[in-house]
């Protein structure tokens, strides 16, 4: 909280159910029983948010607040007051504990966070409080809890948890339309790769045989008539193009999926789908092109290779590296999911 908020809580609200004010810090040495019971009652409360108690402030009824102060060297360590309280109230209570100047004067501030899990119960006994008291706050005053308030508590536990599920489930919900998605792009992205590097590979393998019986006929000053092996050795390698496939990608699924995420999904993925439509159009592209050319020269004498092969290695080989951050992006909403269904199991 900052200083000047906590000034206009002091200058604009009296005592209430979420606010209390002290004129002097508790003396744990022999007020413990009263720390207790001051967090326990706010903490048991109906008031939803944040509680606070301002110690330092002198609250008369009928008079404005007066900021008196505290002395500095006697406030004790924030893990002081959190001990008292997880040794004396179940479930435990989550506090925060703020020192502020306020018009030169030094002030303490207690915040009381979420407190979901009411009751909050004396775990053992504490002078005056005994075990299993369970105290609340009303207005400025504190009583012992009544059956109605634990029904109403109970209700309201209920209902919040209700919420706090059903929000788990959406979370859920689109985390793992998000995961499927992210799953068969992923699985598109590794096949494209899979069929450009397999694709490049045939060609090479082509040219360097090509290359390779171009240099023994040439060496061995052979005929034409007598290279028909080797004439048959180059249809072999160009017939492994010829036959080479690439599935098609199921472009309206996947976006279909997309556009089924949410919006920030979509933002994050939309531009990765795009780059991998434009790479599978490419390859098909430049296989078809190829395929042609082929039906028209057996021989491949004056055929061009350059156009996938340079792509393969000047555009596609970075672009699949970008779009391989994808998985990454995998294993951190598969984590994601893990811990949303670890939060469903405590509800």
């Amino acid at each position: 909280m900052k200083t000047e908020e906590l000034f206009e809580i002091i200058k604009s609200m009296n005592e209430r159910t979420d606010i209390d004010y002290k004129k002097e810090l508790y003396n744990l040495s022999k007020q413990k029983d009263d720390f207790v019971k001051d967090i326990m009652s706010m903490a048991n409360s109906f008031e939803s948010g944040n509680k606070y108690i301002v110690i330092g402030v002198k609250d008369t009824p009928g008079l404005d607040r007066e900021i008196i102060g505290i002395d500095e060297k006697d406030i004790k360590d924030a893990a002081d007051y959190q001990q008292v309280i997880r040794d004396n109230i179940e479930p435990n209570i989550g506090l925060d504990i703020e020192k502020h100047i306020v018009k030169d004067k030094t002030l303490l501030c207690i915040i009381i966070g979420s407190t979901n899990d009411r009751p909050y119960a004396m775990r053992k006994d504490l002078n005056k409080l005994k075990k299993g008291d369970i105290w609340i706050r009303i207005n400025s005053s504190q009583s012992k809890i009544t059956r109605l308030d634990l029904e109403n508590i109970y209700k309201e536990r209920s209902e919040f948890r209700n919420i706090e599920l059903q929000k788990l489930k959406i979370e859920r919900n689109e985390l793992s339309k998000e995961l499927l998605f992210v799953t068969l792009l992923n699985d598109n992205i590794i096949y494209l790769y899979k069929s450009y590097n397999n694709l490049q590979r045939l060609i090479r393998n082509h040219l360097e045989e090509k290359e390779e019986i171009q240099e023994t006929l040439w060496k061995y000053d052979v005929k034409y008539k007598t290279s028909k092996k080797f004439s048959d050795q180059i249809k072999k390698s160009m017939l492994k193009i010829k036959n080479f496939e690439c599935r098609e990608m199921p472009k309206e699924y996947l976006y279909d999926l997309l556009l089924g995420c949410n919006y920030k999904c979509y933002d994050k993925y939309s531009s990765k789908l795009v780059e991998m439509e434009q790479s599978y159009l490419y390859l098909k592209n430049n296989l078809k092109k190829l395929l042609s050319d082929l039906q028209k020269d057996e021989q491949g004498n004056n055929l061009r290779y350059d156009g996938i092969l340079e792509f393969y290695e000047n555009v596609f080989l970075s672009e699949y590296r970008e779009l391989m951050t994808i998985t990454e992006n995998t294993c951190e909403l598969q984590s994601s999911l893990e811990e949303i269904d670890i939060k469903i199991n405590m509800l």
